[in-house]
This record gives C-alpha cells, sequence and structure tokens, in this order.
C-alpha cells in the first residue's frame, strides 16, 4: 500500500499539469482499495472479519465509480471548475455507504450467509436496500462517464478520436462485466478482471495521450523558458497546451484553460481587459488593459503530421509593448510638427496620397498663412513669433472636424485636409475660426490675424495640386485685402 501511494504521488507530480490527473489518482486509489479488501475477503479464515472486508470494498467500489466520472468531467472539459458543493453532492451516495458499513450494516446487509465451502461463490444474494441503491448509484456514474467521453469524441480532431474511443469502449466493458455480479450479489471474478483492464486502459492511454500529442511534440519545457505566451490549439479550435507563462496571463479565466475554445478565450481577454484586435503592415496587434496598456504580437503558424495533414495550430504572443512605445514615439517625431503638436508637411505627402482616391470625394483643402508674423518676430522675438503659431494651430485644431487633419507646411504656413465635405463645411469652419479669432488675443502682441482660402476637390479628373493652387489663391486674395484694410485703417488713424 505504501510503495502504491509513494508511486502514485510520483506520477502525480510529473504530470500535474493534465487535466483529470486528481480524479484519476483518487480512482486509482479506490480501486487498489476495492481489490485489496474483496482478496482479503475471500482468503481471510474468519466470516466476520471477511465479510467486514466486503462491506468495505462495497464503499470503495462506490468511490471509484464516482471519482470515474469526476475524471471524466474534468478530463472532456478541463476549463470547467467544479463548485465544492458539487463535489459534495456527488459523494453523498458513497459516503453514506461507508458510513453505513461503520455505523449501521443493517441498513445494507441482512440475512448474508458466508459459504466458505464453494470455491466459487463465496456470498449469498443480498437483500439489505441501501445496496441496491448505491448499486444503481454506481452505475450512473459509470453512464454519465460514457456520456462525457462520446462528446469529447464528437469535438475531438480526427487525430485524436482514437482516445476516447479507447475510453469509451473501456467503461462499456467494465460496466457490463459488473452488471453481472447484481444479480448473485458479489463480485465475481470477472468483475475484478474488468476493473483490473479498465485500470490498465486508463493508465497508458491517458500518459500516452498527453506524451504523443501537439503539446509534447513541441517540449513544453522549452516553451516554458521563452518569454513569449505559447498556445497549441487543436484543429477542433480548442487549447491543447499553455505554457505557464499563458496559464499566469489567463488565470483570471480559468487554472487551467487546456480543453477550452481558443475563439472564447481571445474573446473573453479582450472583453475583460478592454482589448482592441489592429492589422498594422501585415502584423496583428492584440492590445490590453493590464494595469498599463500592454501589446502583444499575434503569431500564428500551422502545426502538420508527417503526411502533411494538419492537426492544429501554434499560437505565440509575444509581448511588445516596448517595441510599441519606441514606434510609438518615432512616429511622433517623425510626422508632428514639433513646435505645435499638429502633422508636419512630410505627413502631408503621405497623406494626399491616400486621400487621391474617389472615395473621399468631395476633399476639402483649407490653406492658411498668418499676417503680421514678421512684424511680430521684429518687434517681439520669435519665442513671441512661435507663442503666435502654436495659437493658430491650437484654434485650427480646435474647429477641425473629426475626420479632418491639420498640418503645419513651414513657417506660418498651414493646411486643414477633410475628407467627404462639401463647400458648406469649409465655409463653415472658416466662419467659426474668423469668429473665434476676432475675440482671442496674445499679449503682448494683441489678437491672432489668419488669412483662410479654401478649394473643393469634386472630381478626380481635377488634380490635388490644382485644389491646392486653387485653395492658395483664394487665401491670398483674402490676405490681400487685410493688408489693403490695415493700410486704410493706419491712413485713417495717422489723419
Amino acid at each position: 500500500m505504501a510503495a502504491f501511494l509513494i508511486a502514485s504521488v510520483g506520477i502525480i507530480r510529473r504530470i500535474n499539469t493534465l487535466p483529470g490527473v486528481i480524479p484519476l489518482f483518487l480512482f486509482y486509489l479506490m480501486a487498489f482499495t476495492w481489490v485489496l479488501a474483496y482478496l482479503m475477503f475471500t482468503a481471510h479464515p474468519d466470516p466476520e472479519t471477511a465479510l467486514l472486508f466486503y462491506r468495505y470494498s462495497l464503499a470503495a467500489k462506490s468511490y471509484a465509480c464516482v471519482f470515474l466520472l469526476l475524471f471524466a468531467i474534468h478530463f472532456t472539459s478541463p476549463y470547467m471548475s467544479i463548485k465544492p458543493r458539487i463535489w459534495i453532492l456527488i459523494l453523498i451516495i458513497p459516503s453514506a455507504t461507508l458510513l453505513f458499513t461503520i455505523l449501521n450494516q443493517k441498513i445494507i446487509f441482512r440475512q448474508i450467509e458466508i459459504i466458505l465451502f464453494y470455491p466459487s461463490k463465496h456470498l449469498s444474494i443480498l437483500k439489505g436496500v441501501w445496496f441496491y441503491a448505491d448499486a444503481f448509484y454506481g452505475y450512473i456514474c459509470l453512464l454519465l462517464s460514457i456520456v462525457f467521453f462520446v462528446g469529447h469524441y464528437r469535438i475531438s480532431s480526427v487525430l485524436y478520436k482514437w482516445q476516447s474511443s479507447i475510453f469509451i469502449v473501456a467503461i462499456a466493458l467494465f460496466s457490463i462485466l459488473n452488471l453481472t455480479s447484481l444479480r448473485s450479489g458479489y463480485d465475481s471474478e470477472g468483475s475484478l478482471l474488468g476493473l483490473v483492464t479498465l485500470c490498465v486502459i486508463l493508465f497508458f492511454t491517458y500518459l500516452y495521450y498527453k506524451t504523443s500529442d501537439l503539446a509534447f511534440l513541441t517540449t513544453g519545457a522549452v516553451f516554458d523558458k521563452i518569454s513569449s505566451i505559447v498556445i497549441i490549439v487543436e484543429s477542433n479550435g480548442n487549447i491543447l497546451f499553455m505554457n505557464t507563462l499563458g496559464r499566469q496571463k489567463f488565470s483570471f479565466i480559468s487554472p487551467n484553460c487546456e480543453g477550452m475554445p481558443y475563439k472564447d478565450l481571445i474573446d473573453i481577454w479582450l472583453r475583460e481587459r478592454s482589448g482592441t484586435i489592429q492589422h498594422e503592415n501585415g502584423a496583428t496587434i492584440i492590445s490590453v488593459e493590464e494595469n498599463t496598456r500592454h501589446s502583444y504580437e499575434l503569431l500564428t503558424s500551422s502545426v502538420t503530421d508527417k503526411n502533411e495533414i494538419t492537426v492544429g495550430s501554434f499560437i505565440e504572443l509575444r509581448d511588445i509593448t516596448v517595441q510599441q512605445d519606441v514606434i510609438a514615439k518615432l512616429y511622433q517625431m517623425v510626422n508632428y510638427d514639433q513646435l505645435t503638436g499638429v502633422f508636419n508637411r512630410r505627413f502631408f505627402e503621405e497623406e494626399r496620397e491616400r486621400f487621391d482616391k474617389a472615395e473621399f470625394l468631395p476633399l476639402t483643402f483649407i490653406t492658411g498663412d498668418l499676417n503680421e508674423l514678421k512684424s511680430v518676430n521684429d518687434t517681439y522675438g520669435h519665442t513671441y513669433g512661435d507663442r503666435l503659431i502654436i495659437a493658430a494651430a491650437e484654434t485650427l485644431s480646435k474647429f477641425s472636424p473629426d475626420n479632418g487633419r491639420v498640418f503645419r507646411m513651414g513657417g506660418d504656413e498651414f493646411v486643414v485636409l477633410i475628407p467627404n465635405s462639401p463647400e458648406a463645411g469649409a465655409r463653415d469652419f472658416i466662419e467659426k475660426v474668423y469668429s473665434f479669432m476676432s475675440e482671442y488675443t496674445e499679449e503682448p502682441f494683441g489678437r491672432i490675424d489668419i488669412s483662410l482660402g479654401f478649394a473643393v476637390r469634386d472630381s478626380m479628373r481635377v488634380s490635388i495640386d490644382q485644389t491646392l493652387e486653387e485653395s492658395d489663391m483664394v487665401m491670398y486674395k483674402d490676405k490681400k485685402q487685410k493688408k489693403i484694410s490695415f493700410r486704410q485703417d493706419a491712413r485713417t488713424y495717422n489723419k
């Protein structure tokens, strides 16, 4: 018994990450107790002591059937957690059988006669009602175990359907052999043979399945040493293996996600962590909120067997948060104007190419140029001139629509690009800017004065360059009129 326990604990320590290993260990423990008690019953010379061993073998048999059911549940649905109260409900019948055996044996056993002189039969018919209730409950557990493995067979990939088939056949065979002993009221040699056969099949099939599947072909120990989350998915879409980093990352979903549909895992992750999926330059980036924003690159490749048949997928989630931060900073430096924070001329050249499509028509261009910037620079210095440029950029951004882009083309020149915007939208934008600037002042040089012009590209026959030239002409016309008005105001003041 001690050697059996030591060996069992050793096996558990080596395969403790496999689904259902604890219920399977308990099943083996009860099966061993069942066989040992029955052997003691048949071999012990004292009838009373022999009968006591038989009674305990009945309780062990009941526990074995329940733990076999729990193994079937855990193995076929490893991501499903069984609440403690469910465990208690399932274990009520075998626990009651054990308790009745210890405290009140007549509830289970009445009019029992041990016949020691018959080599093949040792016990007469049992007339205790609880015996039959306990036996019926055991067969229900065996039937449910078969049902769970049938469900597992239906969703398993073709490569692993054999494993579920063997479990179903082994449990069914054991059930049939065990049923033959119910009428005679004792466990026959055939029933014990069925139990031993079931134990051997479960052991070798369980270990062979888990040491020959995709997870072990790719050597889990290696995956635990890399810094990425590794997930191996069967062809049916269920998770077959996840490395330690992955189990830690997704522990808030389930302590063991193996067996869970991969799609469900990603959906829950994105929902619970406010995640998004983006496709950038041929790469798939998953961004989630984990105290701070983290980014993961999703890499997927197919796994094939020696016959080039796809049996699953190898998925790697690589943490690229640092790289994404660096890229964001580089993007900011390359595409944004460092003084004003709006887009720069280089990015404008990229955007004009991107928006050179019919789907963005009518495409509005608004060009702007500050008035009297040179005078401000000469009078107050370039620092105050920069303040004027910044204020103008902020104003244009303030009234730009959500789909608009504001660009600083250089010096005090700006361009606002608005896709799918008719002429009325451009006029409304300019009116809002002028209205705001007429009331806004920037000390010490007074209010911001800017000239704006616009042009709308309504047809692909008109080029973007032509549209920009038209917008510039309107803007310079406005600028010229403002200069004339300024000079007339100056003459009136001098008079």
